[in-house]
């Protein structure tokens, strides 16, 4: 039966925008704790808290609350969002992309040279390799790929490079593409 008083008197209190003493709220707490309610008990003695420092508004103190269960719920929203939204690569190989091989020589008195051989691997199994000397392409050809035991198996449609089965490694922090344990390529 207290408890029924405790609440319609909070709720009346609330609702008439009356601001409650502290010596109400203290009485509230007491009847709350003798008559076993511990939610109200606990809710009255964070208002109680609150009080020392917020002054006796009890609106102010309800908004605060809530807007902290509001905050709350905008975070735990957002981290949902932006966890289920992230990019996952589970399904796609570690292949896939683009792996160059670049060298530059310039010889004494003479122009640099920069040769390049470029791989293009995509997801469908299929690819495309470049070989450039200063910008002008040389040689290209188109690949398909397939993933075995050893490594990735490399099959070329023209005669521009012999089929060759690769790997992948890392050095110094960078991914790069291995053929007999020797790099070849990095993953730009």
């Amino acid at each position: 039966m207290q408890e029924v008083f405790v609440r319609k008197k909070l709720i009346s209190a609330v609702g008439m925008k009356k601001r409650l003493d502290n010596e109400e709220i203290i009485f509230f707490s007491h009847l709350c704790r003798i008559y076993g309610n511990k939610n109200l008990y606990y809710f009255l003695t964070i208002i109680k808290n609150c009080l020392r420092f917020c002054g006796n508004s009890i609106l102010l103190i309800l908004t605060h609350i809530t807007m902290k269960k509001i905050v709350l719920f905008f975070a735990l929203a957002s981290t949902v969002a932006f966890t289920s939204c992230s990019k996952d690569e589970d399904d796609t190989d570690a292949i896939v992309g683009t792996w160059v091989y670049e060298v530059s020589a310039t010889p004494q008195g003479g122009e640099t040279t920069t040769r390049e051989d470029i791989w293009l691997f995509k997801a469908d199994h299929s690819g495309e390799f470049k070989k450039t000397t200063n910008g002008e392409i040389d040689a290209e050809t188109s690949f398909s790929w397939t993933k075995s035991d050893e490594g990735y198996q490399v099959d070329y449609k023209e005669a521009v490079r012999s089929n060759e089965v690769f790997t992948i490694g890392e050095l110094l922090g960078k991914r790069i593409l291995e053929k007999g344990g020797t790099m070849v390529a990095t993953k730009k």
